[in-house]
């Protein structure tokens, strides 16, 4: 029976696992930080975001084709067939900066907009986490 394992053995694997983390040399924010990350991957509050397949991860074309859009993130697909999900309420992504004109935009939404679309980009040929929450 060596494939059982004791309850002592247990414990002590737990408690070499976790000493790393409760280690007092590191700062009081990172240990409930990793809580925080690990409660939301493990009770359902994050989902993966799997890459589209290219056909499903294109815009519709636009009317210009001279200007043709932009690679959309997976989540948007998401919104797509629940039209209830809210993406960037606060508007700190850039998603609305990048749906305006760029002539528009001041420098800072400029920024904001770039930074949108390389995450889209990542977010297509990696997949991405979506975290949900509240």
């Amino acid at each position: 029976m060596s494939s059982i394992i004791t309850t002592a053995t247990k414990h002590s694997l737990v408690v070499t696992c976790v000493a790393s983390v409760l280690s007092s040399n590191l700062p009081d924010w990172y240990k409930s930080a990793l809580f925080n990350e690990l409660y939301y991957l493990s009770d359902g509050g994050t989902v993966w975001l799997d890459p589209l397949p290219a056909s499903e991860a294109e815009p519709p074309s636009a009317a210009n084709p001279a200007n043709p859009p932009l690679p959309l993130p997976p989540i948007d697909l998401v919104q797509s067939r629940n039209p209830k999900v809210i993406l960037d309420p606060v508007g700190l992504s850039g998603r609305r900066a990048a749906a305006r004109e760029v002539c528009e935009s001041s420098e800072e939404e400029r920024g904001k907009v770039k930074t949108f679309h390389a995450r889209a980009a990542l977010g297509k040929e990696m997949g991405l986490f979506g975290y949900l929450e509240g």
